[in-house]
C-alpha cells in the first residue's frame, strides 16, 4: 500500500506514514510527530497513537482504512470512531474487497454522503497514476 500512496503523490509532495502492530512504536511515534498528509495504519496502533499523545489528529487530511470488514468484524469500530470524532475535517477511505452491510452502516456513522469506487485490476494503466 505504501509503495502505491508513493506514485500517487510523487507529484505532490505527499508524506505518507505507514503504522501497524508489528512496527517499532517509538520510530512510529517519531514518523507521526514530523508530521504526515497521510497515515495508513491498523486500527489498533493508530488508537494505540492516539491514546498515547503520539499522533495529532487536527493535521490529518486523509485517514483510509484497509480491509475495513474485517476492522469492524474484530470489534474495532469504538476505536475507529473515536479517532474519527478527534478528526476536524478530512477525507476517509474505506478499502475491502468487497462492500458490506457493516461497511455501509459504520460508515454513514462518520461520513457525509459515502461514495462508492469500484476498481478492477485489470482496468488499472500503471502509467496514468
Amino acid at each position: 500500500m505504501e509503495a502505491i500512496f508513493a506514485r500517487l503523490g510523487r507529484r505532490m509532495d505527499l508524506i505518507t506514514e505507514i503504522i501497524h502492530d508489528k512496527g517499532h512504536k517509538v520510530q512510529q511515534r517519531n514518523a507521526l510527530y514530523t508530521g504526515a498528509d497521510i497515515v495508513i495504519g491498523t486500527a489498533k496502533r493508530l488508537y494505540e497513537m492516539y491514546i498515547a499523545n503520539g499522533l495529532n489528529l487536527s493535521k490529518i487530511k486523509m485517514l483510509i482504512i484497509d480491509d475495513s470488514d474485517a476492522i469492524l468484524k474484530a470489534g474495532l469500530q469504538t476505536q475507529i470512531l473515536r479517532l474519527v470524532e478527534s478528526i476536524s475535517k478530512c477525507q476517509y477511505i474505506m478499502i475491502n474487497d468487497e462492500y458490506t452491510d457493516r461497511m455501509k452502516k459504520s460508515s454513514e456513522l462518520f461520513m457525509f454522503q459515502p461514495y462508492l469506487l469500484e476498481i478492477n485490476e485489470e482496468n488499472i494503466d500503471s502509467d496514468v497514476i
